[in-house]
């Protein structure tokens, strides 16, 4: 027995927003990654992309608050992995499949 009581159609309408939901959020993460690749790389010195990405993290921890959001974590952790040897290309890599998926 299925813990979903409601009609066949209405459950198929609730997981169609809710996919549809994470689709969008997906999107933005991807997006805001790929600016992030493209200004910690172009922008940004080694050293500086480190103590921002650092920055950025500890913010995130604090996401509850009103101006910080739970998305700097990611984005702080992207720009400390760019400085990381032996990542860049693979990271890059990604985010090319990632906008090829996207699109």
């Amino acid at each position: 027995m299925t813990a979903d009581r409601r009609p066949a159609s209405a459950a198929a309408e609730a997981r169609r927003r809710r996919n549809g939901f994470f689709a969008k959020w997906d999107g933005f993460l991807v997006r805001m990654l790929r600016h992030a690749h493209y200004v910690g790389r172009r922008r940004l010195r080694p050293g500086l992309r480190t103590v921002a990405g650092i920055g950025l993290m500890a913010g995130g921890v604090f996401g509850f608050l009103p101006v910080l959001g739970f998305w700097m974590f990611p984005l702080g952790l992207f720009l400390v992995i760019l400085d990381i040897p032996g990542t860049q290309r693979a990271l890059t890599r990604w985010l090319y499949r990632q906008r090829d998926r996207h699109r």
